[in-house]
């Protein structure tokens, strides 16, 4: 009988006979030094080139990072060696800050994952290493693990120090010590993600959205609950003393005196209550009551008042640059100089942003607004002027350009020039008033009142005290980091992690699935079927996951089909036993071209061929 169809390739002798499958008519009982071809024909084996005669036995891991920059990194007891273009361009050697694997059993479960020029290397008796592309070299140096979450605070809180440890990783001191280094490891929606440890064998580990180091799972924020108080009282000149005239005062101090604060011009700031008896406050510090304005000076205050009211209620053209910034000198008697924080021109896309010697350019997006909530970053000359006045007016009109619906298209400058425009008008109008050794800085209004009052002599006066109450909030947001136990049953070791679409988690007897949508605020995993792993790290090809099963004899395709969502499972060296029924499987790899074929070492020495096209239903 004439057979001319391969496309089955070797099968098992307890296939000979059954002519009853389709198989029998496409395969051969020994195929050896040849090659199936998809169209079921075969080749010979193509030959090989020596490149390089490698130092001593080890493991070979590829690190391409593009079409011209391929590496290999041969992994060595004690030593790494870095391969381009059949030359070895370095050796690493074992060290105390760079501890090396001891073993060739130990380098045979190396797990390793690769996105662009980063390469992650992960044992669970080692602590994580970093292979990094740069400048046509690669770097390798051990993972930095980072758990310190960020306080963040609104208004004047102290929030030193300024990070903490997170709870959930601080005890039991995960991904840094021996028992708890992770031995798998992928990449995942610009994560880096960990999985089993020797101490937590079942747990999953994420980073934070683009930041690989840090696996913080949680945001820690700070904001200020006050309550006020406000007595009517007489204040005289460098005294400690407020006599109060409502009688209903004492009644409406509903906390220990010592905490309320008193919030005016009156009084230097963080002045206390000290004691309160009869019908008087006793306070922490003297009042620095300045004597009234004399008729000049409310005369220059008014006409002040009038023209900047003028001047305000006329702004500038919108040929003008859009400006946003302290004031510090007058400029031909009615206009005013400006430090600027940023400004803005129309028939542009692009903003300007100064803060003291530095100065960016910007794209007109969301970026531009989030740039000014961290305009404190600016050199301390300016820090008061930030701090005290613009930065909690940077802060509205930062949350206004965020929801603003002007955002929705890029490059519509007049568009933007319009919105920031008004924004400017209404909200950000700021001008300074001088008056004998004191700077006013607001709206005109505002200054008027605040001139009028900060020159009072404080007689018949209201005083605002307020005590206040630091509130904690502390809660996930969608790119903080996450971890997790898988929900097993049993104990069952995690074995590897893959990325097809989400994450597929091998373990020593069920495969479970992250889905692709998966944040820290909705983190879910699902068992989705139970095979079980052996130690071999599976590898996705096309679009399949393959991973050996206990034992590394049999070969299993995971895959979804077109039809539904769900994977399924194929034992692809099922039919041909003999592949790998001499020996198991040592380590695999695969290339796409011209066809995809796996190539699998066994440890007797040999090496088998797989050619894969599930698209044909090849496995031969």
């Amino acid at each position: 009988m004439l057979i001319t169809n391969f496309a089955a390739g070797e099968l098992s002798e307890n296939l000979f006979g059954r002519t009853d499958l389709p198989q029998y008519y496409a395969g051969v009982s020994r195929l050896e030094n040849f090659d199936v071809i998809p169209t079921g024909g075969i080749e010979r084996r193509a030959g090989t080139e020596r490149l390089l005669a490698l130092p001593e036995a080890g493991r070979l891991i590829p690190f391409t990072v593009d079409r011209l920059n391929h590496f290999l990194l041969y992994l060595m007891p004690g030593k790494i060696a870095v391969i381009k273009n059949g030359i070895i361009q370095q050796t690493i050697e074992n060290s105390a800050a760079l501890p090396l694997y001891a073993s060739l059993p130990e380098i045979r479960e190396v797990q390793y994952a690769q996105n662009f020029d980063t390469m992650i290397l992960a044992h669970e008796h080692y602590k994580p290493l970093m292979a990094k592309y740069h400048n046509n070299t690669i770097y390798i140096s051990p993972l930095t693990i980072r758990y310190d979450v960020e306080i963040k605070a609104a208004g004047d809180i102290d929030t030193s120090p300024f990070f903490e440890l997170d709870e959930t990783y601080k005890d039991a001191n995960y991904l840094k010590s021996p028992g708890n280094y992770p031995r798998a490891v992928t990449f995942f929606n610009g994560r880096l993600v960990f999985a089993g440890t020797k101490n937590d064998p079942q747990r999953v580990f994420a980073s934070r959205v683009n930041d690989y180091t840090n696996f913080t799972t949680y945001k820690k924020f700070l904001t200020e609950k006050r309550e006020y108080v406000i007595i009517r009282g007489t204040i005289n000149e460098n005294t400690d003393t407020i006599t109060f005239s409502n009688k209903e005062t004492p009644l409406s101090f509903t906390r220990d005196l010592a905490s309320y604060i008193a919030e005016t011009t009156f009084y230097p700031p963080d002045t206390r209550i000290l004691e309160m008896y009869a019908d008087t406050i006793r306070l922490s510090k003297l009042s620095i009551i300045r004597p009234p304005m004399n008729g000049q000076e409310k005369n220059e205050l008014e006409e002040w008042k009038n023209n900047a009211d003028s001047w305000w209620n006329n702004p500038e053209t919108k040929e003008t640059a859009f400006r946003i910034g302290r004031p510090w000198k007058e400029y031909n008697g009615n206009n005013t100089m400006y430090d600027y924080l940023f400004r803005m021109y129309p028939g542009i896309n692009k903003v300007k942003v100064m803060a003291g010697d530095i100065t960016r350019e910007y794209s007109i997006t969301k970026e531009m607004a989030e740039y000014l909530r961290n305009a404190s970053t600016a050199p301390p000359l300016y820090r008061y002027y930030l701090e005290e006045y613009f930065k909690p007016k940077l802060d509205g009109i930062a949350d206004e350009l965020i929801r603003g619906a002007y955002f929705g298209q890029a490059g519509d400058a007049q568009e933007y020039y319009d919105a920031l425009y008004s924004l400017y008008l209404n909200a950000f109008s700021f001008t300074e008033y001088h008056v004998r050794d004191k700077y006013f800085y607001g709206w005109p209004l505002e200054i008027y009142h605040d001139v009028k009052e900060y020159f009072s002599q404080g007689n018949d006066v209201y005083i605002p005290f307020y005590t206040s109450e630091i509130l904690v909030d502390r809660h996930p947001t969608p790119d903080d980091g996450f971890t997790f136990e898988i929900a097993s049953d049993m104990s069952d070791a995690i074995r590897w992690l893959v990325l097809n679409k989400g994450i597929i988690i091998g373990t020593e007897t069920a495969e479970w699935i992250i889905p692709p949508g998966v944040t820290a605020a909705n983190v879910y995993a699902a068992l989705n079927s139970q095979y079980g792993s052996d130690t071999i790290q599976g590898t996705v090809i096309n679009d399949a996951a393959c991973f050996f099963q206990t034992g590394k004899k049999a070969l299993v395709e995971y895959y979804i089909p077109q039809q539904d969502n769900n994977f399924r499972a194929n034992n692809m060296a099922l039919l041909s036993p003999a592949m790998l029924g001499e020996s198991p499987a040592l380590e695999f790899d695969f290339i796409r071209a011209p066809y995809s074929k796996l190539f699998i070492t066994r440890e007797d020495g040999a090496a088998v061929t797989l050619l894969y096209e599930r698209s044909t239903g090849t496995f031969a």
